[in-house]
């Protein structure tokens, strides 16, 4: 959040309540800016948006604001606030004074006129108008632009996807574990190849051996070829002599031959067999016809064919009964998964950090936990909390601080009023010299701690009011320093009011001191630092017309890495000691991450 401002500018007490407020929620947002009007002694304001300890504040469209009629011979300034009591933009009148430093012409250092305070804690400032003496027109003024911006949380965490359904999201996937192979089934009783035994859920089941092979099924009967037809009968031999004639010889298988007209004579021999006609189709011939009366020629020799194709092969056999060996068991199961998150919290496996969105019943609030701690919490109006977030604020209570004038001193900080991430050092030691040790602290068993404790520690000699820094423990009765200032018997204070960031990140820094009305000079100057690792990163310097109500605030933004440290200075002018005076509203600090 950077706050510009110009060298030597006078920061009022509204300008150091503007920033706390806007710490806490109280701030503008966009637009509100200020133009003075040509035509009448007004100012115009564009529409904006601010939020007054966390609820929205609106304007719409450009309001015009009266301004009161100038004074005659003074000029004064007046604030441009939104009030929120009656939730509109309003003026507040400042009081016409004489300016000074007397001859200051830019209205950013005067000390006089001074603005008003805001009416109410939670008015948002918006600007500060110088109204010189006799203006008549708002475009005379000197506009100064006193908006301060509400800093910006961190983004918050994308929200968890809706599960699908009723369904809880998934848990982690569960370790696989295969299960001892089921034992081999027993082979089928003439049955074919047993299946697998089917696996286990997760263990995978052995198959078991095949059966063996069912008996072939018995042939079918052989196909009965028909027989091929006789072939034609040689022709018959011609009639033999009647007598005692032999028997000629048998002609050739042809066509009967005609009955002879002698008497039958005695049977003839036979007569060799006729050539073989052609071979028939498959198809014995007929027989020739017995001669007549005459003795038969011989009947010829019957030749069967050649046996007709084999007939188509009978029908298989029924095939073999096929018998499944009974299933192997199944392997165990593997172990289940843990249980998955359910559908209002996604956490990790020991449950320490998790995102919740319901907490309790219908709260809803979701709510962020790291390691155990709840880190950040978002309410249902969209308003943010981070419980853990880097914040802190310390002050010097119970005695004032004398700062020598013209040098600059460590400021003392020995209360805590929060520290969310303990990392304010506010230890503070006090006791007495009890000898005379050139550049020592010397009280006889005052510094038991480890070195570490006391290092860069600011030791006060409350005695004679001056300072040096510790540098080494040399014993648990002595510390070794950076300037000769204790002798024997005089008293002394040891602090180290010291901020050590434990994150990186950009910090924003505020510190403010008031110096007793007693001890501040008029027409003198103090100034108040921040410092970075032993080094100034910002300072304001306040000076006073009067000796009353003196009060510096130094505001920065730091990048801090871990370890880097921060610090609060004093200095004056006023040509003696400066008391600051002690209390929470007085002397402060306050540090906040914002990045």
């Amino acid at each position: 959040m950077p706050i510009d401002r110009i060298d030597e500018e006078i920061i009022f007490d509204i300008d150091y309540n503007s920033i706390e407020q806007a710490l806490r929620g109280t701030g503008y947002i966009s637009g509100w800016a200020v133009t003075g009007n040509g035509s009448a002694l007004s100012v115009d304001v564009a529409e904006g948006e601010g939020e007054a300890e966390g609820v929205s504040k609106t304007t719409s469209g450009s309001t015009n604001v009266v301004l009161t009629a100038a004074h005659a011979t003074n000029p004064r300034k007046d604030l441009i606030i939104y009030d929120t009591s009656e939730g509109k933009l309003a003026k507040v009148n400042g009081t016409a004074a004489v300016v000074s430093p007397v001859g200051e012409t830019n209205p950013r250092k005067m000390t006089s006129p001074a603005p008003p305070d805001l009416p109410a804690s939670d008015d948002i400032l918006i600007a500060m108008i110088y109204v010189p003496a006799a203006v008549t027109l708002g475009s005379e003024c000197t506009i100064i632009d006193k908006r301060v911006k509400l800093p910006s949380g961190p983004s918050g965490p994308s929200g968890p996807s809706g599960a699908t359904g009723p369904s809880g999201l998934s848990g982690p996937t569960g370790v696989s574990v295969t299960g001892p192979s089921g034992p081999s089934g027993p082979s089928g009783a003439t049955g074919s190849t047993g299946p697998s035994g089917p696996s286990g859920p997760t263990g995978a089941g052995v198959t078991g051996p095949s059966g063996p092979s069912g008996p072939s099924g018995p042939s079918g009967p052989t196909g009965a070829g028909a027989t091929g037809a006789t072939g034609p009968s040689g022709p018959s031999g011609p009639a033999g002599a009647t007598g005692a004639g032999a028997t000629g010889p048998s002609g050739p298988s042809g066509p009967a031959g005609a009955t002879g007209a002698g008497t039958t004579g005695a049977t003839g021999s036979t007569g060799p067999s006729g050539p073989s006609g052609p071979t028939g189709v498959s198809v014995t011939g007929p027989s020739g016809p017995s001669g007549p009366s005459g003795p038969s020629g011989p009947t010829g020799v019957s030749i069967t064919g050649p046996s007709g194709p084999t007939g188509p092969s009978g029908p298989s056999g029924p095939t073999g009964v096929s018998v499944t060996g009974p299933s192997g068991p199944s392997g165990p199961y593997g172990p289940s998964g843990p249980t998955g998150a359910s559908p209002d919290e996604i956490a990790d496996a020991d449950n320490d950090t998790k995102i919740q969105v319901e907490e309790s019943e219908d709260e809803d609030i979701i709510r962020m936990d790291v390691g155990g701690v709840e880190a950040l919490v978002i309410h249902s109006n969209g308003s943010l909390n981070l419980p853990k977030q880097a914040l802190a604020r310390a002050y010097l209570e119970t005695t004032d601080q004398l700062i020598p004038t013209a040098t600059i001193v460590k400021v003392m900080l020995n209360t805590e009023a929060f520290d969310q991430q303990n990392e304010l050092n506010t230890t503070v030691i006090t006791g007495t010299a009890d000898a005379t040790v050139a550049d020592k602290l010397h009280d006889t068993g005052a510094f038991t701690e480890a070195e570490s404790y006391y290092l860069d520690m600011e030791v006060w000699n409350t005695t004679d009011n001056t300072y040096a820094t510790v540098t080494a423990k040399d014993s648990d009765d002595q510390l070794s320093l950076s300037a000769d200032i204790m002798v024997d018997t005089e008293g002394y204070t040891a602090f180290q009011s010291k901020y050590t960031a434990t994150q990186d990140g950009l910090y924003l820094v505020v510190g403010a001191i008031r110096p007793t009305d007693a001890t501040t000079v008029a027409d003198k100057k103090c100034s108040c630092y921040i410092y970075k690792n032993g080094a100034s990163i910002a300072k304001q310097e306040t000076h006073t017309s009067i000796a009353s109500g003196l009060v510096a605030s130094a505001i920065g933004a730091a990048s801090l890495s871990a370890s880097d440290y921060i610090e609060m200075y004093a200095y004056s002018n006023f040509g003696a000691n400066m008391a600051l005076a002690h209390g929470q509203l007085q002397v402060n600090f306050t540090i906040v991450k914002i990045a």
